[in-house]
């Protein structure tokens, strides 16, 4: 098989928001399991969701600024060919010159490329490295998660239940350092929370070089972070394992990190949230525009459900009572005017705060029909979170 090349991954790019010639793209004859697919907006749909992933994996965990050396490539492609940003909206946005945007973009795409080809199906020299979204990430899309507070002390205390015929064959003490009230509670899925932290500790206790485990407890306004200290060797042989935990937390609105103490030493975190993510809901029958949003909006901050059918908007309003809406205004069936109409004229939703996403903007009509904000497509994460902070009086 011919080896994958960044003009391939370029056009690509370039073809994501015309599902038609994206489904085309010569980029689909590196994944037998997207030539395999018949439908072509099926197929096209599957090539999206492998850059945008591919996209997101060049970065670091979010959040994080366009100036970190780590974050450049992800951010430079997903201004350019996600919000379809112009050259000269980039530079003006990014405060740097074309001639750098473009030096930006180049880099990015060799970076794609690289990563795409470990993804793709191998030539008969290379080893078989799966697409992403085959476990991991299937496994993720698969779960509902269904955020609630949640005691602390009782989940950790069935983590450390679980894990802990593990430690006695292995010969390892799990030791509790800090004193932890009862009253504390976090938020998330029970099940997921719990799966977080046994995951974990069977990585730390199947590290360490020494016997033990200490296991710590920072309370923090709205944080609850929680510390394993244990020795390990460098580099970390459970790199893999890390990086496993790291995607299901960052899923959930958590984070996990593994930090040098002092050589041999590791201190294992994982944060979590202490605060109930607000919820929004988008009326938009763009999926890129919706992927995009979500990606906006982090995770320990929101909790996004949206629909494509603005006929329901009112029903999941009723029933979601989402903190605020995203409405786009161009869409099949009832336009968002309507909805927006409707949705201010009756009792059970005048309150909800809606901003309106859209090509069609018109901020007066918006305003006088009761809109919150009204924000033109393309939209940038900055503008966004400001106009939903905004209508939440934050």
């Amino acid at each position: 098989m011919a080896e994958l090349t960044q003009a391939e991954v370029h056009e690509a790019l370039t073809r994501l928001g015309d599902y038609v010639r994206l489904a085309q793209a010569p980029l689909v004859s590196h994944f037998p399991q997207l030539e395999s697919v018949v439908q072509l907006d099926e197929r096209a749909e599957k090539l999206r969701a492998i850059l945008l992933e591919a996209i997101e994996a060049l970065g670091p965990p979010r959040p994080t600024s366009f100036g970190s050396p780590e974050s450049r490539a992800r951010e430079a492609l997903t201004m350019r060919y996600v919000e379809e940003m112009s050259i000269e909206d980039m530079a003006a946005e990014l405060s740097v010159s074309r001639r750098q945007v473009y030096r930006d973009l180049g880099l990015a795409e060799k970076r794609l490329t690289q990563l795409l080809s470990s993804w793709a199906c191998p030539t008969q020299q290379g080893p078989q490295t799966a697409a992403p979204g085959d476990t991991i990430g299937e496994e993720l899309s698969l779960f509902s998660s269904r955020p609630a507070e949640v005691q602390l002390r009782r989940v950790l205390d069935d983590a450390l239940s679980l894990v802990q015929p593990l430690a006695n064959e292995l010969g390892v003490k799990l030791k509790l350092v800090s004193p932890l009230d009862e009253r504390i509670r976090v938020v998330g899925d029970l099940a997921f929370t719990r799966q977080v932290l046994v995951r974990a500790l069977s990585l730390a206790v199947q590290a360490t070089t020494a016997g033990e485990i200490a296991i710590g407890v920072e309370v923090q306004d709205e944080r609850v972070v929680l510390h394993l200290g244990f020795s390990a060797p460098e580099p970390f042989a459970f790199a893999e394992g890390l990086e496993t935990i790291r995607r299901i937390t960052q899923s959930q609105g958590m984070a996990c990190e593994a930090l040098s103490q002092s050589p041999g030493k590791v201190d294992l975190t994982l944060t979590l949230c202490r605060r109930a993510p607000k919820r929004v809901l988008i009326v938009e029958d763009n999926p890129g525009a919706v992927e995009l949003y979500r990606r906006y909006l982090p995770v320990e901050d929101w909790q996004v459900e949206a629909t494509s059918d603005s006929r329901v908007a009112f029903e999941l309003i009723k029933a979601l009572k989402p903190h605020v809406v995203i409405l786009d205004i161009m869409m099949p069936h009832v336009d968002g005017w309507t909805v927006l109409r409707d949705l201010k004229e009756n009792p059970q939703t005048r309150k909800t705060p809606i901003v309106i996403c859209s090509i069609a903007n018109d901020p007066m009509l918006a305003r006088a029909l009761g809109a919150a904000a009204s924000l033109s497509k393309p939209v940038s994460q900055a503008q966004l979170l400001v106009a939903l902070h905004r209508c939440l009086g934050e």
